[in-house]
């Protein structure tokens, strides 16, 4: 009961009166003084988001008057959600006991308030119901009352909660509440009145509700949006499905949220991901139409598997002696005339009319070619090295191959059907991982638009798919980490690493090892250890296997894994050496690669582009990000260092003969799908803050002009 209370206090309660404001001006002076005429002994609290109309200014003319009124200023409109979250904060921060919340436009009556502390006894929150009587919303119109009804049957339904959920006329026993519970809401929306009151509910707070009138709005109008409305509804079924997997998440008790994804960084990721998904896609269909035949590193490697897979054909062939692949002679013919033209230097342009105009429709080119390893080296040569890839990123668009061919393509045209269909799917991806990528979304848009990425997802190369998936996979182990109890992350950890290992390359396991494993998983260090072990050695499995059968297949492309590994084992000092004197050789030129090259790896993006891509990379990766303990950064790093030696290691295993000074054949863009790990634990608490809308606009606007720039130089790089 209020100290001073009318009938007669009995308990010494320090009660706090808050209310929310934005252009209320012409509300503000009546309702503090219909507060003050009900002689409660209480204090009043004001928070006002910056309101045009001068609010806030009448605000502190009043507060001159009265000591026991006070005004928070915010920035701007930060959503009433987040007012009450601040105002919670404010209430506990000055010692109050009981807390009374409500609406400073008279839809909620201070006459009622007499009314919540009447019941303050009874519950730990007491809730003012708008569905206790009939009647109690004269003057509503009908979408308002529609939207409240649904939101009322929702949340009674999915959430099971009979109390009006979603109105702000409340009280809270304060001093009943602990505060940390208040952490475990992350709505800042309207969706924030059932959130908080389901996650009060969940840890055994008793709740009473006392039937109230609310009449339509004295001034104003209503900041209920059929936006807000879909937010606030796709919240219920966020709530819904996470309860369902889990129920214990949201008591105190349960796991700590310390990782918690923040709301405002769930709203940075969709505007993230629409970005990534406009701008991205806009970017890819121009580097696909753009870029000519073959022109992307490997595309006919690529391609042949596209186009192998799409006859029902996925394992080398061996006739007698030789290893190779049967393929229609039209995909060879293409492969073989564009690879013979390729510009050895700038000087040297492929004319647009080429699409087009250089080859028949694939069905009148008929016939085979078995194409066969080493004998004819370039063409065959990548002709096996399609066969040895994985084939799940080729499914679709082989299915789109074979569905195309009736039609009367040309070769080049179901080519830029393919390179359509890859973009597609893997910008679709790169979108979803960005998405729920929380507050990593900055940086996992970044990496996923920046100009090599765009230039490997538009083209007939499964790298574009490869590097999304890696992408969709960090975002996922975050978002498993940051919201998922141990027991989801210990279920759904082996199945994305295994995953993985079906669909990329081997060292991806690996970097991602310790964003599965979560922080619970070190409690169990033999199961921990176990998973260390498995990952290391699948990926070293897979790297034996590929450089084995490429030894077999291609006698003196490589020393065969067997002996390279003993080789390495024999002499790990010799090997390091190797290392050094390749990163000390090639690192400005892998470094560059990561942000673009185009042509056949023979023309760079300007200096000052990749420049600024490393500093926009960079500023998101130190600004915004999850919070990481040292120790756990120091495994993050550690995890993808290791990834990125064995992209090395596997490279040498299988292209690289035995004694050679460097390890050849790596290439930048290997580490694409690991650069997000290198720089997510870069995080600085000294300089982290809440993304806003502009940053991340500028952001967005920095890189298009990047991407523009690079579209700009791959049209001239090619066309005269």
């Amino acid at each position: 009961m209020a100290r001073g209370y009318a009938r007669g206090a009995t308990v010494d309660m320090r009660t706090l009166v808050f209310i929310p404001t934005y252009n209320e001006r012409g509300n503000v002076e009546a309702m503090h003084q219909q507060i003050r005429a009900l002689g409660l002994d209480v204090d009043i609290l004001f928070v006002d988001d910056n309101s045009p109309d001068g609010t806030g200014q009448l605000l502190e003319e009043i507060a001159r008057r009265d000591r026991r009124l006070h005004v928070v200023h915010r920035s701007g409109k930060l959503g009433i959600g987040s007012a009450h979250v601040d105002g919670i904060a404010w209430s506990y921060d000055h010692g109050f006991d009981v807390l009374i919340t409500m609406d400073s436009d008279f839809s909620h009556s201070p006459s009622d308030i007499v009314r919540l502390l009447d019941r303050q006894h009874e519950a730990e929150i007491v809730v003012g119901s708008r569905y206790m009587n009939p009647g109690s919303l004269p003057g509503w119109n009908l979408l308002r009352r529609f939207l409240t009804s649904m939101g009322h049957a929702l949340t009674r339904g999915l959430l099971r909660m009979n109390e009006d959920a979603t109105g702000g006329f409340r009280l809270y026993n304060l001093k009943a509440i602990p505060r940390p519970l208040w952490e475990r809401i992350g709505s800042r929306g309207y969706s924030f009145f059932f959130e908080s009151l389901f996650v009060l509910k969940a840890n055994g707070l008793s709740i009473a509700e006392i039937p109230i009138v609310l009449p339509a709005r004295t001034y104003g109008s209503s900041k209920m949006s059929l936006f807000e409305a879909a937010r606030s509804a796709r919240r219920v079924m966020s709530l819904f499905v996470r309860n369902a997997v889990d129920p214990g998440r949201f008591r105190l008790d349960g796991p700590s949220s310390s990782l918690a994804i923040p709301p405002e960084s769930d709203g940075s990721a969709a505007l993230l991901a629409r970005f990534v998904a406009i701008a991205g896609g806009a970017l890819a269909i121009a580097f696909a139409v753009a870029t000519p035949p073959f022109e992307v590193p490997d595309e006919p490697a690529h391609f042949f598997r596209v186009v192998a897979a799409s006859e029902g054909h996925f394992l080398t062939v061996r006739r007698g002696e030789a290893y190779g692949q049967d393929l229609p002679r039209w995909a060879v013919d293409s492969a073989a005339a564009s690879l013979d033209s390729i510009p050895g230097n700038i000087s040297r342009k492929v004319s647009p009319d080429w699409l087009f105009q250089r080859h028949p429709s694939a069905r009148s080119i008929t016939g085979r070619v078995f194409v066969e390893i080493p004998k004819s080296p370039r063409v065959e040569k990548l002709g096996y090295t399609a066969a040895s890839y994985s084939l799940l990123p080729y499914l679709l668009p082989a299915v789109a191959v074979r569905a195309a061919l009736p039609l009367g393509l040309s070769p080049m045209g179901i080519l830029v059907m393919v390179r359509l269909i890859n973009a597609g799917l893997a910008l679709a991806i790169a979108a979803l991982a960005v998405r729920l990528s929380g507050p990593a979304a900055p940086l996992i848009a970044l990496t996923a638009t920046l100009p090599m990425a765009v230039l490997l997802r538009s083209s007939a190369s499964a790298d574009g798919l490869t590097m999304s998936v890696a992408l969709l996979a960090t975002a996922l182990t975050i978002r498993f980490e940051c919201d998922r109890s141990p027991r989801e992350v210990g279920t759904f950890s082996p199945a994305i690493v295994s995953f993985l290992i079906c669909l990329t390359k081997p060292n991806l396991p690996l970097a991602l090892l310790p964003l599965t494993v979560s922080h619970h998983h070190l409690r169990r260090p033999n199961a921990f250890r176990l998973a260390i072990v498995a990952a290391v050695a699948g990926g070293l499995a897979v790297a034996s296997i590929w450089g084995g059968d490429a030894a077999r297949a291609a006698p003196g492309m490589a020393a065969g894994a067997a002996s390279q590994m003993s080789s390495i084992a024999s002499h790990p000092a010799a090997f390091l050496i190797v290392l050094a004197r390749t990163w000390n050789e090639y690192s400005p030129r892998y470094l560059a690669e990561m942000i673009g090259k185009f042509g056949w790896l023979d023309t760079y993006l300007p200096g000052p582009l990749i420049v600024v891509a490393y500093a926009l990379l960079l500023y998101s990766s130190l600004v915004w990000g999850p919070r990481y303990t040292a120790g756990r950064r120091m495994l993050i790093w550690a995890f993808a260092s290791a990834a990125v030696l064995l992209v090395v290691v596997t490279l040498q295993l299988t292209w690289n003969a035995a004694g050679n000074r460097i390890v050849d054949g790596v290439q930048g863009r290997y580490f694409l799908p690991i650069l997000p790990l290198l720089l997510l634990p870069m995080i600085s608490e000294r300089f982290r803050r809440t993304p806003d809308r502009a940053s991340l606009v500028s952001l967005c606007a920095c890189q298009s002009v990047i991407l523009l720039g690079s579209l700009l130089i791959l049209i001239r790089r090619f066309y005269p």
